[in-house]
């Protein structure tokens, strides 16, 4: 059962476009940067949300959930997009095989994940040589992170999140080699790491 905390917020960021490409500019930021993607990952897509404003971009769109009831959502707002793909898994086990994705992401999902250093190399396993891993998430050692993530827990939010040196050590480890690790003041981070082709 989804918080009626989660339903309140995602249904402010999905009503408007404005709202959206708020929310989600440094995934469309990182989209940019890259060379074409033909595969594209998104491990915990919550409700799609991004998914209009990038299925254009890129080939193909995954979008995996491991919650039924927000797939079913996630599946009504994406059935008019031939290029998205909608998968029921959880980010611990992915159902693709080694070398599969051009670009795998979480969006605002890692600090939900119990078992964050496999979900980073289950990400690895999937991603193509000369592919991309990008961490768009909230950076803990920061105040305003864990202000937020105080509050995201009472609204029912399963929140930890880690700071930005833990995750870029554990994908460090994986073999990716990091190209972008920034922390934001409002929290915010992003992560741009690169599986090398030799």
């Amino acid at each position: 059962m989804l918080s009626i905390g989660y339903r309140l917020l995602y249904s402010y960021v999905d009503s408007f476009r404005l709202t959206k490409v708020a929310h989600y500019s440094r995934l469309l930021r990182v989209i940019r940067y890259l060379p074409p993607l033909r595969t594209v990952v998104d491990i915990g897509a919550g409700y799609g949300i991004i998914s209009d404003l990038i299925h254009l971009a890129v080939g193909t769109l995954y979008l995996i959930e491991k919650n039924p009831v927000l797939l079913e959502k996630i599946r009504s707002k994406t059935h008019e997009f031939e290029n998205v793909e909608t998968i029921l898994a959880d980010a611990l086990n992915l159902p693709f095989t080694d070398d599969f994705a051009d670009l795998v992401y979480f969006h605002d999902s890692f600090d939900e994940i119990s078992d964050k250093v496999l979900a980073l190399q289950e990400a690895e396993r999937i991603i193509k040589r000369g592919g991309y891993l990008a961490v768009l998430d909230w950076d803990r050692g920061r105040l305003t992170t864990r202000i937020k993530e105080i509050l995201l827990r009472r609204m029912g939010f399963p929140v930890n999140c880690w700071n930005l040196k833990e995750i870029t050590s554990v994908i460090k480890g994986t073999g990716l080699r990091i190209m972008v690790a920034r922390s934001n003041i409002d929290g915010s981070m992003t992560i741009l790491a690169k599986k090398e082709k030799s």
